[in-house]
């Protein structure tokens, strides 16, 4: 975001003491061979910044396009979607033959 004074970056990097505001893990991605610094999130219509974001977390908020609703949909689908079906490399298992393989 143009015209963010540093000490505000500073600021919210000691708060959240240099990890995401979400996963609480450190920036991992690189550019150039450095690691990238915090993305500063902020929200789009009102451009209140919200914190720091790692690039993962920063890249799934904008594709679930900011929405809570699709969030929660999408915690909903975790947490709730079991299947019989799995994927292994070399072949589709049945959750019956799951536990002989693993």
């Amino acid at each position: 975001m143009k015209g963010l004074e540093p000490s505000i970056y500073e600021e919210l990097t000691k708060k959240q003491h240099g990890l995401c505001a979400i996963c609480k893990q450190p920036e991992t991605k690189t550019r150039d061979g450095f690691v990238k610094q915090l993305a500063l999130d902020h929200n789009h219509k009102t451009l209140e910044v919200r914190g720091l974001l790692c690039q993962t977390c920063n890249s799934a908020i904008g594709l679930l396009l900011e929405n809570p609703a699709l969030f929660l949909e999408a915690v909903n689908y975790l947490e709730n979607s079991h299947t019989d079906v799995f994927i292994a490399p070399e072949r589709v298992l049945l959750k019956k033959d799951v536990a002989d393989v693993f």
